[in-house]
């Protein structure tokens, strides 16, 4: 089975002879989404040669047209790994996020180790490791909001996550699309003291800690409070969000919203 097919376009109509075909190896695989990586720094090939492909399977496999194995990484979640990826969305360069079949899941793989290593894959002399865990997380972006009724809640913490965009690479904002509502992602810390000037709206101090200002921050109550795990072979431990305006309990690298539950 040939579940991805590569096509020159050219000026006139899709050729009907593809120029490449690429065969997973397993039974009854479809590719469900398909995203371009931008080219890595110092790697080899061209622009374009390197995309991702999210299966059926619930894996993530990277792709490069320069090289002859049809898969060269592979990226799954241990905790969650069989639900399907829906969409996919490269995150700066060393990350991607992946829209999960399943409770409205979207996971953040960390795959700059195998970025940094692609002139010895493409060459057979480095073998690609399992994906970094630890520094994977699957945020759930269905909360435990009731207003438009316990049928569309219901609904919306079992969706699907079927679409993800941001305005570039580089943007601190994401636009993901679930069951019955598009949902907005601003990747910043309100306490950060050298904040994205976009996000620069201030904090006030309470004991000590500067919290982040709810009327400035928040000022209609519309920000979410989110709720994630750290993708793991072991225990899960979830965390979640604070309102905005309270500080949480201050997890190393976290955002000051972010406790353990």
């Amino acid at each position: 089975m040939t579940p991805i097919r590569i096509y020159e376009i050219g000026s006139d109509e899709i050729p009907p002879q593809p120029i490449r075909a690429l065969t997973i190896g397993v039974k009854k695989h479809s590719a469900y989404s398909l995203a371009p990586l931008p080219h890595p720094t110092r790697s080899p090939g061209t622009e374009g040669d390197f995309f991702l492909s999210g299966g059926y399977d619930g894996v993530v496999r990277l792709h490069d047209l320069g090289s002859p194995i049809a898969v060269i990484a592979s990226f799954s979640d241990p905790v969650d790994s069989i639900s399907a990826i829906y969409t996919l969305l490269p995150l700066g360069h060393g990350r991607f996020l992946a829209g999960s079949a399943n409770y409205s899941i979207l996971k953040v793989f960390d795959i700059s180790t195998t970025l940094d290593n692609l002139w010895a894959i493409r060459k057979g002399t480095y073998t690609t490791p399992d994906s970094n865990h630890q520094r994977n997380w699957n945020v759930f972006l269905a909360t435990k909001d009731h207003s438009a009724g316990h049928r569309a809640a219901a609904r919306e913490s079992s969706s699907s996550v079927y679409s993800l965009s941001s305005p570039s690479l580089a943007s601190p904002t994401i636009f993901a699309g679930i069951e019955g509502k598009v949902i907005q992602i601003d990747v910043a810390s309100t306490n950060d003291p050298f904040p994205d000037p976009v996000f620069n709206i201030g904090s006030v101090p309470s004991d000590s800690k500067m919290v982040p200002s709810p009327l400035r921050w928040d000022p209609h109550g519309e920000a979410m409070c989110l709720a994630m795990y750290k993708q793991t072979s072991g225990a899960v431990r979830l965390k979640k969000q604070v309102r905005v305006g309270i500080a949480g309990s201050g997890i190393p690298g976290l955002d000051e919203r972010w406790t353990d539950v």
